[in-house]
């Protein structure tokens, strides 16, 4: 889930005019030790939002589309990823468990079932 939330990031100035620093995804954290939902989260990083969610919602399956397409195209061989596709600069877990692959199937699935 950590890599497809990154390749979510990734494709979503594709689609919206925000800053990284405007939107964020949870990420998972090894050392955490309380129960979180598996989920694809997108998020307003700013207290009361800005709207950037607001704008994606609509638009949530097009961006998922992209973001599949932007892991699937990559030809980085690094089991995490890359820049380009899985790995995202302002990620709070220091791109910790990124797995590419399982990105794909994420990815791939999820679409699958909307």
């Amino acid at each position: 889930l950590h890599a497809a939330n990154h390749a979510l990031l990734a494709a979503l100035p594709l689609y919206i005019m925000a800053a990284s620093g405007d939107v964020a995804a949870e990420c998972v954290n090894k050392l955490e030790t309380r129960y979180k939902p598996s989920r694809l989260l997108l998020y307003d990083k700013h207290p009361g939002g800005v709207g950037v969610c607001a704008q994606i919602r609509p638009i949530f399956r097009e961006v998922m589309q992209a973001a599949l397409e932007l892991v699937r195209a990559c030809t980085c061989d690094h089991p995490s990823g890359c820049p380009t596709c899985c790995q995202f600069s302002e990620c709070n877990q220091y791109n910790e468990v990124l797995d590419k692959d399982a990105a794909l199937i994420v990815l791939t699935e999820t679409l699958a079932s909307m």
